[in-house]
């Protein structure tokens, strides 16, 4: 199954894997996981893999969300993802029991880990079966919008009888099964949220129609983080209150976007809110390894696109939408690059 899938190389850093199998979630979602191994146990069980261990990365990220309009009037979700470093892959996915989706993929974490190793040559085909359950943020058909935040304070394992999910699992539900926030906060209460790698997570959703939440764990509890007029921001700390924020980062930026915000009135151009995502950037080191502004994301809900720079590089965008010939598009850029 997994020579269905179209893993297309852009750059060095980018690709795009176009999806095309049944990755199962239906009957994943009857039983769940408490952890990335267990999940990766139910992929190579259901295609029938050879076992091979499962390392994760225990480090963690910091990111940064938000939910503006365009001037056009149309919905904008923007959002970084700061890891180390490692290749970026766009994944779209058009499951038969669900709806498509555009997503893309933490590599590092659960696929090559620090032992950096290029997408086209894993020697583990489990693992990028296993990519459907392993995105950080992306949009489905229907506009809605989902991306993971980490906290740096102890994790949620709620443990009320309900089916448990891991963050990532989480959001490919909300993919693949709701088409607005509502919908998306009745899936998130349907599970036991088991949060991975020893820290918490929070969620920022948003729809077509405009309407964002923020959902948050607090000492077990569910809650809901409402916006007060049609934007929303999310970083690296609680908005709720009674959360731990002692050792939580991202205010500095928080100040940026929010200030961006009301100058700008909450409207924005694709190269203004390009241009916040690039004031939000990370470039640090922690330890031996440095920390990076990965990708870059503007999801449209209402054109239902996703405008990308990778690692930094504003330079070049990449405009992707569910309709886009992956190797057309390769080919074109290569097209452009010759020419």
């Amino acid at each position: 199954m997994e020579n269905e899938n179209l893993l297309v190389k852009i750059s060095d850093d980018f690709y795009l894997l176009d999806y095309k199998g049944d990755y199962a979630l239906d009957k994943f979602m009857q039983t769940g996981t408490k952890g990335v191994t267990k999940l990766f146990r139910f992929i190579q069980k259901q295609f029938k893999l050879k076992p091979s261990p499962v390392l994760v990365s225990r480090n963690h990220p910091a990111c940064t969300s938000f939910s503006v309009k365009n001037d056009m009037g149309e919905r904008i979700f923007g959002r970084n993802f700061d890891y180390y470093d490692s290749p970026c892959i766009l994944l779209r996915t058009t499951p038969k029991n669900g709806y498509k989706s555009l997503a893309m993929l933490d590599v590092q974490a659960v696929v090559y880990l620090l032992k950096f190793q290029k997408p086209e040559k894993t020697k583990n085909p489990s693992k990028l079966l296993a990519s459907p359950y392993m995105c950080m943020d992306g949009m489905n058909e229907k506009g809605l919008c989902i991306a993971i935040l980490e906290i740096e304070t102890k994790p949620t394992y709620q443990e009320t009888g309900k089916i448990p999910m891991v963050p990532p699992t989480m959001v490919r539900a909300v993919l693949d099964k709701c088409a607005t926030v509502d919908e998306a906060v009745e899936m998130f209460r349907k599970f036991d949220m088991y949060d991975l790698l020893g820290c918490n997570y929070h969620y920022h959703i948003c729809d077509a129609n405009g309407n964002s939440v923020v959902i948050e764990y607090i000492n077990g509890e569910m809650l809901l983080v409402e916006p007060k007029d049609d934007t929303q921001y999310c970083m690296n700390f609680f908005f709720s209150m009674g959360g731990d924020n002692s050792t939580a980062i991202g205010f500095d930026r928080e100040l940026i976007v929010r200030d961006a915000i009301k100058e700008k009135g909450g409207v924005f151009t694709t190269d203004e809110a390009m241009n916040l995502l690039s004031k939000c950037t990370l470039n640090f080191r922690e330890h031996i390894m440095m920390i990076y502004t990965l990708w870059s994301a503007l999801y449209n809900s209402t054109k239902k696109t996703v405008n990308l720079c990778i690692k930094r590089n504003f330079e070049t965008r990449y405009e992707i939408s569910f309709d886009t010939d992956f190797e057309e598009y390769r080919n074109d850029l290569l097209g452009d690059k010759n020419g």
